[in-house]
């Protein structure tokens, strides 16, 4: 069992008189009400509130992290992701689980308003990302299968770097993608999002969107970085730094969340309520 599985072991066994709960059973209390939180958020890509973004119910990824938990959520829109969101828990310094939101738009236009956790609205002032075309990758491939395998070589080429305590950290990429799809919208062919990696745990840090999209010279490979921290990121490809982003403090400055990213706590959790609520469902 990871440590930080252990202290949310040690926190609800105090909650629940009960000391040997196992990992299944923490993800048990913990993801569903993650689950029931992310459901419940409704993104939308037109001010006449048509055009909503669907939930994916199964979660992209769940990850753990010295203390922390996380469950990772996407929408789409015609099989694209518009949104990626985690949905987590941290540990504070008096040892009280804390609960945080936070989410990155993937839109091509700004987002809709939308309240995010008890306190935020998120309204981004410009489209989510910011897509790059690729101009020395080779063209995409004729099937999915070698599509993946050109996705997988791409985003190897990509170092991601995070600032923390004024310590630098390579982030380490996940080969599997977290979210692979394909859209019914003519203009993309193929995509998928690749999880960059903090070594204290499974914590995805940085996300790179690839996707493969018709252009007038044809299908062409684009990339996109995309923040999923509040920390200092950067991104290198052949030795050349090719986006940076400085620490966000949006949060704290702020009930109106304006960027791409947008990160907010949500309080600390009951964990006995939480079980409680569960049980009194089933």
């Amino acid at each position: 069992m990871t440590t930080s599985l252990i202290w949310l072991v040690a926190l609800i066994g105090q909650a629940s008189d009960s000391s040997d709960l196992t990992e299944k059973e923490v993800t048990r209390i913990l993801e569903p009400y993650f689950q029931q939180q992310a459901a419940e958020y409704e993104f939308f890509l037109d001010e006449a509130r048509k055009q909503k973004l669907e939930h994916v119910a199964k979660p992209a990824m769940r990850w753990t992290a010295l203390g922390n938990y996380g469950t990772v959520w996407v929408w789409t829109r015609q099989g694209r992701p518009e949104v990626v969101g985690c949905l987590g828990a941290y540990l504070d310094q008096n040892s009280r689980l804390n609960g945080f939101h936070e989410f990155h738009s993937l839109t091509l236009k700004p987002l809709q308003k939308v309240q995010v956790g008890n306190d935020h609205s998120w309204q981004s002032r410009n489209a989510g990302v910011d897509l790059k075309l690729l101009n020395d990758a080779d063209a995409p491939a004729a099937n999915d299968k070698l599509r993946l395998i050109q996705m997988r070589a791409l985003a190897r080429d990509f170092t991601a770097m995070m600032r923390s305590d004024d310590k630098t950290h390579t982030l380490r990429l996940a080969t599997t993608p977290l979210y692979r799809y394909q859209s019914s919208n003519p203009e993309v062919l193929d995509g998928a999002l690749f999880s960059f990696l903090w070594d204290n745990g499974t914590d995805p840090e940085f996300l790179l969107l690839l996707e493969a999209r018709q252009t007038p010279e044809g299908q062409r490979w684009h990339y996109a970085p995309v923040r999923f921290t509040t920390r200092e990121l950067w991104l290198v490809r052949d030795s050349k730094e090719v986006w940076r982003v400085p620490a966000s403090d949006e949060f704290w400055t702020s009930r109106v969340l304006r960027d791409s990213y947008a990160s907010c706590a949500t309080g600390v959790l009951d964990l006995e309520v939480i079980k409680n609520e569960q049980e009194s469902k089933k």
